[in-house]
């Protein structure tokens, strides 16, 4: 009998201390600081560049020089390159091109050559010139970039032929003007190729003018879409240039029913194309066209002419449909009281129910509108309980 009594006394205890230590970490608090963050709300997709664009044929295996660079502004009827009959005339053409160049990048660099006497000081203006030019590369800046890549060129070329005083300098242009001169009334023997539109030139087409045009958006369809997604650069060819016409391009993507529902509500957004230019490219939404299943065509309009972006057919982009910054909050902490949505925040040993109103979500967390004041509601580096007694 004194066995049982003591067996039933040790399971009192037993319980007695199981109890305390239940309810002692169950009033374990755990927080998380309320932190200010931004967030962007995007699509990502592939799409495919809807624009009005005209080849020019020449044969490839034809002697050619290419008389105006990708991207470049030409009008019609403008000579966009050479074609030789013979070596000749194209050895004679590019030795005189060869000169221009040269000539040109010698008068450049007699800009920065101010007063240099001796070769250390060349030495220090083109590491300074190498220290510009990473930067420009850093910022992204083509302009910057081609400024700076000029002047590299120029210094390293005066370097390479020791040239350090202006007497040198000044008897090296001399040279090359009298050279370039024997070239003056030279014929080349070949013929030109023409622009046949007012534009924008680029030395290679990618197949798609007659099927991805402007006038034919309105029976442009997913299956579309995803055909010159998949051939990608696959019909690019370089014995056909083309002439970019016009001054705006759509951009035609396919979606789902989900993402409509999140575009439905923006007529501007957007986009950017991170595989080939930094740039924003303000859009207009220009229509949403359900084809069933779950598979609906958005077609954006823009009318910024960029080289990066015309000389492609289809690019990975980002729908940008709006920036958001508030303080983030995971889901599992939000709580309903009285009707209103709120987190309880631990204020000295208390938790005290602040109320919230979120502008972004995601699947895991809301971005919140911070408080006027502390004393107001949720404000940044509040302890958001997020899990233990709220009692």
């Amino acid at each position: 009998m004194g066995k049982i009594m003591v067996f039933v006394i040790m399971l009192v205890f037993l319980a007695y201390l199981g109890y305390h230590l239940y309810t002692a970490t169950g009033s374990q608090i755990e927080t998380i600081d309320a932190v200010s963050v931004t967030a962007v709300d995007k699509i990502v997709t592939s799409g495919v560049f809807i624009r009005d664009q005209y080849p020019i044929e020449w044969k490839s295996n034809e002697m050619s020089e290419f008389l105006v660079e990708d991207g470049e502004k030409v009008s019609n009827g403008q000579s966009v390159a050479l074609l030789f009959s013979d070596e000749s005339s194209r050895e004679q053409y590019s030795h005189h091109k060869e000169l221009t160049s040269r000539l040109e990048v010698m008068k450049e660099g007699g800009a920065y050559l101010f007063d240099v006497s001796d070769s250390a000081k060349l030495s220090l203006l083109i590491k300074s010139a190498v220290s510009e030019y990473t930067d420009a590369q850093i910022s992204g800046n083509i302009s910057e970039i081609n400024d700076a890549t000029y002047q590299l060129n120029s210094l390293i070329d005066l370097q390479k032929n020791n040239i350090s005083t202006q007497e040198e300098y000044d008897n090296e242009i001399a040279a090359l003007e009298s050279e370039i001169a024997k070239y003056k009334n030279a014929a080349y023997s070949g013929s030109y190729i023409k622009s046949n539109k007012a534009g924008y030139f680029f030395k290679a087409s990618d197949g798609f003018d007659e099927r991805y045009t402007i006038a034919g958006l309105e029976t442009l369809s997913c299956d579309d879409i995803k055909e010159a997604v998949d051939q990608k650069d696959a019909a690019l060819n370089y014995s056909i240039g083309k002439i970019v016409s016009g001054f705006e391009w759509y951009f035609a993507v396919e979606i789902n029913d989900a993402q409509v529902k999140k575009l439905n509500s923006h007529s501007e957004v957007i986009l950017t194309f991170p595989h080939v230019s930094t740039k924003e490219e303000p859009a207009e939404l220009v229509e949403i066209r359900n084809e069933g299943d779950g598979r609906n065509l958005a077609i954006f309009k823009c009318t910024h002419m960029d080289g990066n972006l015309l000389s492609n057919r289809t690019q990975q982009a980002e729908i940008i449909l709006g920036t958001y910054t508030g303080i983030k909050i995971p889901k599992t902490s939000i709580r309903q009281v009285g009707g209103k949505w709120g987190v309880y925040c631990l204020v000295g040993e208390k938790s005290v129910f602040k109320e919230i109103e979120w502008l972004f979500e995601t699947d895991s967390y809301y971005l919140v509108e911070q408080a006027e004041s502390i004393d107001e509601g949720l404000f940044e580096y509040d302890k958001i309980i997020i899990s233990g007694n709220l009692s």
